[in-house]
């Protein structure tokens, strides 16, 4: 099966990026938060949306406290926020310019993966 053409605009909103998806037939707009990782920006969800896929409100996690000098923005995320196994659905890859995301959506998943023009 062919992949439909789709385009995602992402704008920075504050700390935060909106990413608007859209397709002949798919129109979503999400906001996330950006944690650099070495050569990578990871996103995460954030508001309702990060408390309804992980069961607490950002900034309420176990926070466990075993941070490293070297570690990366993301890593910190990781390691205040989440526990092992919780899904994250995309991150832009600097050096090839390109996005990837996948948007959950109550009808299915929707991937999206692209580069910058």
């Amino acid at each position: 099966m062919e992949a439909a053409p789709a385009t995602v605009v992402v704008s920075e909103i504050g700390k935060q990026i909106q990413v608007h998806c859209f397709a002949e037939d798919f129109d979503t707009t999400v906001m996330l938060d950006i944690y650099n990782h070495n050569d990578n920006v990871m996103v995460c969800l954030t508001g309702e949306e990060f408390e309804n896929m992980y069961g607490h409100m950002l900034g309420q996690g176990h926070m466990n406290g075993n941070m490293q000098n070297n570690d990366t923005n993301w890593m910190q995320h990781l390691n205040n926020e989440h526990q092992e196994g919780d899904e994250h659905f995309g991150s832009f890859d600097m050096q090839h310019h390109s996005f990837n995301y996948t948007f959950r959506m109550s009808n299915g998943d929707f991937h999206f993966e692209g580069t910058r023009n």
